[in-house]
């Protein structure tokens, strides 16, 4: 890309509706979606849950899954559910799909009120694999949903993350306002090209406001940056024609 361009960091307490704004700016954009997004399955009335990292293009762990008899859903149940058809990987990502599968090796750890086991092996693979796996073309946006202390002890998958917000394809990304001490958290949150939202309950549709702006911008960027790309392909067949 010839510009760079800020990003944006979506910042707040939990379920104060970050991963909600993401995934209405992701509903509404132009842009190929590449990056992550962690979900949570457990179940209901559960402390903890198991914690996966997938597609940000598209879901892996489905929401509903199959009744068991006593009227609720288990983990297992969830997880069984999942096919590799529910992975909706956009553009020319299906590698990805090798990668990921639906088998339990995205599992990044189980978590709730606190952390109880992280599996750094998966976010310096499946997660670096996803934070990296961006079009030829370099054009799009990376989401990060979310970015935590999980994955400290994860130094691959952390310089992932920090070269994604030096490189010039612009990132939308979520952080979790926490007590927990986290030095990927504190370099994400100081980072000089991170526009940086504080979010709550009452100014979700300020937020939402402004940020959609900036994504708008990144489309007409990337607008931009694809006519001129086919000017030179033009020019360049036209050339090659008169010789």
């Amino acid at each position: 890309m010839e510009m760079c361009r800020p990003h944006i960091l979506i910042c707040g307490r939990k379920r104060a509706g970050k991963t909600t704004l993401i995934d209405r700016i992701i509903g509404e954009t132009s842009l190929p979606v590449y990056g992550y997004k962690t979900q949570m399955v457990r179940d209901a009335g559960d402390e903890y849950g198991h914690v996966f990292i997938v597609p940000a293009g598209g879901g892996l762990v489905s929401e509903t899954g199959r009744s068991s008899k006593t009227g609720r859903v288990s983990s297992t149940d969830r997880i069984s559910s999942t096919v590799k058809d529910s992975i909706n990987i956009r553009d020319s990502r299906t590698s990805i799909v090798n990668i990921t599968g639906w088998t339990g090796e995205n599992e990044v750890g189980i978590a709730g009120g606190r952390v109880i086991r992280v599996n750094p092996d998966v976010f310096n693979s499946i997660g670096c694999a996803l934070v990296k796996g961006v079009g030829k073309d370099g054009d799009g946006m990376i989401v990060m949903d979310e970015i935590g202390y999980m994955e400290d002890e994860a130094e691959d998958f952390c310089a992932a993350v920090r070269e994604a917000f030096d490189g010039d394809i612009p990132v939308l990304a979520s952080i979790k306002r926490t007590e927990h001490a986290s030095r990927h958290i504190d370099t994400i949150l100081h980072h000089p090209r991170a526009n940086v939202f504080m979010l709550t309950e009452s100014n979700r549709e300020e937020v939402y406001a402004k940020v959609s702006e900036i994504v708008k911008e990144w489309e007409r960027n990337c607008d931009r940056s694809c006519d001129r790309n086919s000017d030179r392909n033009r020019a360049r067949r036209g050339g090659a024609r008169e010789i």
